[in-house]
């Protein structure tokens, strides 16, 4: 029951995990379509599951992150995501550079 007067809110981990999940939503397909265009023909299937595994190990590993994230400060929880927001810059670029010979 909801008493009256009560409030609701949004926590921040309900909206970072809402756009995490969304990304994944979009990110997904498009990933597993360049899987299947780079793999060979015979390894297709092989490559996409190898790719499922590693997310999965990626969620575990994030989520261990997260939990030592939310232990800290408010203001170590900014600088972490400064830190985070350049090296996503830095990897947009080499990943630009890496694949620039493929178009």
């Amino acid at each position: 029951y909801v008493r009256a007067g009560a409030t609701a809110g949004l926590s921040m981990i309900g909206i970072t995990g809402t756009i995490l999940a969304l990304s994944e939503i979009c990110i997904g397909p498009i990933t597993t379509s360049l899987i299947t265009k780079i793999a060979p023909k015979k390894w297709a299937a092989t490559f996409v599951g190898g790719w499922f595994t590693l997310v999965g190990i990626a969620s575990v590993f994030i989520s261990y992150i997260f939990e030592f994230i939310l232990k800290m400060g408010p203001v170590m929880n900014i600088s972490l995501c400064i830190c985070g927001i350049l090296v996503l810059v830095y990897l947009a670029k080499a990943f630009k550079r890496w694949t620039s010979p493929l178009y």
